[in-house]
């Protein structure tokens, strides 16, 4: 119990890092709504993410030219409760307004993850587009087309 404890004060610590170092303003607020073919893309992204992925190493999907996202992994633990857990930050972004999500995901012992906890915000609007910062803040990296 007392890892659980310190496993979600990491990530309270790490939230509240990440919003002050953070160039954007986030307020809190709902998920934008997807396609099936976008929710289908962002499933096979997290799963690719947090199964085979290191911490850092991201991988992108992209439904259309309005609707993208990433998933990065933070951090592998493991705790009593859940087992193998991964600390993640994603971002979706549509033609509007940009998401953000940190969460934790637990392996099943079926091979799937399933979020235990997650977070989401809406990034305030900028000059630039939620698209153009997705993509800006994902070049080079893992990319998973359906």
């Amino acid at each position: 119990m007392s890892r659980w404890v310190l496993l979600t004060g990491k990530l309270a610590c790490l939230v509240w890092l990440a919003a002050c170092s953070s160039v954007m303003t986030e307020a809190p607020g709902g998920f934008p709504t997807l396609s099936a073919a976008a929710q289908a893309r962002r499933y096979s992204a997290m799963m690719q993410a947090l199964e085979s992925n290191a911490s850092g190493q991201a991988v992108l999907w992209i439904e259309n030219d309005r609707v993208r996202g990433s998933i990065i992994p933070l951090e592998t633990l493991h705790t009593s409760k859940y087992g193998w857990c991964r600390e993640y930050e994603e971002r979706v972004a549509t033609s509007t307004e940009g998401h953000h999500l940190v969460g934790i995901a637990c392996r099943a012992g079926n091979g799937q993850w399933l979020i235990v906890d997650i977070r989401s915000y809406i990034e305030a609007p900028t000059r630039r587009s939620a698209l153009s910062r997705v993509t800006v803040a994902t070049a080079g990296i893992t990319r998973l087309r359906g």
